[in-house]
């Protein structure tokens, strides 16, 4: 490899890491973080499993009888979690299950954490 070969390579290795500075990949947990996510959004999962029992008090205390599908919808083993962490805050979202085939419209609760204290930022549920 001659000298002008080199310095073309040289410049097109510093090209390319200036322009991967310049377009940030988005960003990805790393595994050391892992925990951390999971452990803030624990603190939503609770919240949430309280809400589900409150909200079944509630109806029962009302003098209604509970169905079939208010007993599915106060189990949180029927809804799917899903989280994801994004610079400071860690998105955790509750969607029901389908229940015999049959999905729900709205009915998901979203929760966004802090991601160092767990502090519940924003907190949005739709029954």
């Amino acid at each position: 490899m001659n000298k002008s070969m080199k310095v073309t390579l040289l410049c097109l290795l510093l090209a390319s890491g200036l322009c991967a500075s310049a377009n940030p990949q988005p960003e990805r947990p790393t595994v050391a973080s892992i925990p951390e996510i999971f452990a803030v959004s624990s603190i939503a999962y609770r919240d949430f499993v309280k809400q589900l029992k409150d909200w079944e008090q509630k109806w029962l205390a009302g003098g209604r009888s509970e169905s079939e599908t208010q007993r599915y919808m106060s189990d949180i083993r029927n809804y799917e979690i899903t989280l994801f962490a994004h610079g400071d805050t860690v998105h955790v979202t509750f969607t029901l299950r389908p229940i015999h085939g049959t999905e729900f419209f709205g009915g998901a609760t979203r929760y966004v954490l802090d991601r160092k204290t767990g502090a519940i930022l924003e907190h949005k549920g739709e029954k």
